[in-house]
Parts: structure tokens; C-alpha cells; sequence
């Protein structure tokens, strides 16, 4: 591949509109799940299952699981999507925390329901 063409390449990969997404973490044995969200839908599925696949997952209750019920034991699920602003290629922050406020509210996953932890 020449040198424009790979510049070419990257320009367009650079202009392209990433969407944000809720991801729900469904832990099959016991019902538990934890929803997360993030600017980049191809991001944060792969984000979260690295982090766990690792050890180092911040939410502690669903690591122990995971180490416990194993990777089979979980589902990923893309909840909902958010479209980036109409002069932007991303999606804003204050979007994406809004669209999992909304998520962790219809679902509600806490305490037995779920791993996330309720925020006062």
C-alpha cells in the first residue's frame, strides 16, 4: 500500500462517526447484572471483558464472580446507543452519563439485582 493511500485511510478512519453504547453484564447463574456505558461502542464491551478477563475489573462483587462462575457464565448485551452530535465524530460525555443514568434507573440494578452501586 503506498503512503496516500494509507493517509487516505486514516483520514477517513478519523472522520468517522463513533457511537456510544449501554453495555449490560448478565451474569446467567445468579441474575446479577452490571451495566456500564462509554463513548465507543466497539470500546467498551471489549473494555470490560479485558478488564476481566485480566483481574482488574473496579467492580469488585462481579470480578469475584467471573473468577468464580468462569466467562461462560456471562452475557454482553448492548442496552441502548447514542449517536454522536451532528458536527462531531463523538459522542459527548454529559450524553453518555445521561444515557446510563436513565438505563440504571429503568433496570435498576443494586444489591441483589445487580452489582452496580447506587450513588446518593
Amino acid at each position: 500500500m503506498d503512503k496516500e493511500r494509507k493517509k487516505e485511510m486514516v483520514s477517513s478512519y478519523k472522520e468517522t462517526a463513533v457511537q456510544g453504547a449501554v453495555l449490560g453484564i448478565r451474569n446467567r447463574e445468579n441474575g446479577k447484572l452490571f451495566i456500564a456505558a462509554g463513548p465507543n461502542k466497539k470500546g467498551i464491551e471489549n473494555r470490560h471483558r479485558f478488564e476481566l478477563t485480566t483481574g482488574g475489573h473496579k467492580c469488585e462483587a462481579l470480578q469475584k464472580d467471573w473468577n468464580s462462575f468462569g466467562a461462560g457464565a456471562f452475557e454482553f448485551e448492548i442496552l441502548d446507543t447514542i449517536e454522536p452530535d451532528r458536527n462531531s465524530t463523538g459522542v459527548s460525555p454529559a450524553d453518555v452519563a445521561e444515557l446510563l443514568d436513565l438505563w440504571l434507573d429503568k433496570l435498576q440494578p443494586f444489591g441483589d439485582k445487580g452489582y452496580n452501586v447506587k450513588v446518593s
